[in-house]
């Protein structure tokens, strides 16, 4: 055999060895990504924005509901807010989403042009949608005396607003107040659970720039609850169809202080993310479905997503997630 002849048969040999090991990487790679320990959910911080990666001590809850869901079982079942599918959520035991979807949709429902959102799901009588409760992040025994809460809501086309609670900040055993919609009213306010300071208990929007909702509009939303200071405010803009029109640090739409409570050693906050209106028939019934997305609690002002203030990143694709029959 000539020396060519010999080299080409050393080349032949070279290529089907390192074709071997590149097949047996392959494989094992393979192996690892269908076996692997999937990844398991944070009870706080679920969110692909960059202000929830953990660093930002300011933060304390984020949700953004990319992974397809609000939370899977309720809060009676297979350890509630305490199973790691739930993320932190303590589910209704009134109401199962009847499209089996853990009351999320997605394929581009998301606010800010995200793909999934969570949803009360269509209901027109007390308690039967989607609602769920959280605790903030670390778990302290003496809360906060001082927070902020974001969310992005939008009412379903043709939606029927009623008398609505949508949020209420509680410690647990106290509920400070909630933001609503009042009697039929496609205005939000806030409503004084425990205390005084507002005629009839309810603080309307006072700042001569009152936001009327227009149902299959994205809403930036953002409350402000300080308990030692007396101060309510919130802040609120239309964002468009998509949710990508607030680009501003946010409307002050409503301020009042000198408001009291009758308990306030506890501080805030669990937080009940509801949806009750009054039964049909009854004076200020709903009816419609509501979309709420990128959920944050923070000891700061948040701000939209996209605005100066606010973190200017929309959330990434979620990865390492762990499918659920």
């Amino acid at each position: 055999m000539n020396k060519l002849a010999g080299h080409k048969a050393n080349t032949v040999a070279l290529m089907g060895q390192w074709s071997f090991l590149l097949i047996l990487g392959l494989t094992s790679l393979f192996a690892e990504t269908i076996f692997a320990e999937p990844a398991q959910a944070h009870p706080f911080l679920n969110s692909a924005e960059p202000q929830c990666n953990g660093n930002d001590p300011t933060i304390l809850m984020c949700d953004d509901y990319e992974d397809g869901s609000w939370f899977v079982t309720n809060a009676d079942t297979a350890g509630g807010s305490n199973n790691p599918v739930n993320q932190g959520w303590a589910g209704t035991i009134y109401a199962t989403d009847p499209l089996k979807q853990n009351f999320a949709r997605c394929g581009g429902q998301g606010a800010v042009g995200t793909n999934c959102t969570a949803t009360t799901a269509y209901r027109n009588q007390s308690g039967k949608g989607g609602q769920a409760w959280h605790r903030l992040g670390p778990q302290t025994a003496t809360n906060y005396m001082n927070i902020y809460h974001r969310e992005y809501l939008k009412f379903s086309p043709g939606y029927k607003f009623g008398h609505e609670k949508w949020t209420f900040y509680e410690d647990g055993s106290t509920q400070h107040g909630l933001t609503q919609t009042p009697f039929g009213s496609d205005m939000f306010d806030w409503a004084q659970q425990q205390g005084g300071g507002c005629p009839g208990q309810r603080c309307a929007q006072n700042q001569g720039k009152d936001l009327h909702m227009i149902p299959g509009h994205w809403y930036y939303m953002e409350t402000h609850l300080d308990l030692a200071n007396g101060l309510v405010e919130f802040w609120q803009d239309d964002c468009g169809t998509n949710g990508l029109g607030c680009k501003g640090p946010g409307t002050l739409r409503l301020r009042h202080t000198g408001l009291t409570w009758s308990n306030t050693s506890k501080g805030c906050c669990n937080f009940h993310q509801e949806n009750w209106c009054p039964a049909p028939g009854g004076a200020g019934e709903c009816a419609g479905e509501v979309y709420r997305d990128q959920t944050v609690w923070a000891t700061r002002r948040i701000g939209p997503m996209g605005a100066p203030g606010g973190d200017t990143t929309a959330p990434a694709p979620v990865t390492g997630l762990m499918v659920l029959p």
